[in-house]
């Protein structure tokens, strides 16, 4: 806590990890909703595939 941090990433070399830790969080974040994404669709679909295949029309 306090102002040290901030004077930390201030200095030159120890901002380059910003730009690092943010594409990091983006990418993770980008993974985890289409991990999920896929999960739900894989689930969605084998749910489907067990009630039978007449279930695809409107």
């Amino acid at each position: 806590s306090g102002p040290y941090p901030l004077r930390l990433a201030a200095g030159g070399r120890t901002r380059a990890w910003i730009p690092a830790l943010t594409a990091l969080a983006v990418a993770l974040g980008v993974y985890l909703v289409v991990h999920a994404w896929v999960r739900f669709e894989v689930d969605r679909f084998a749910r489907e595939l067990s009630l039978g295949q007449g279930v695809h029309g409107t």
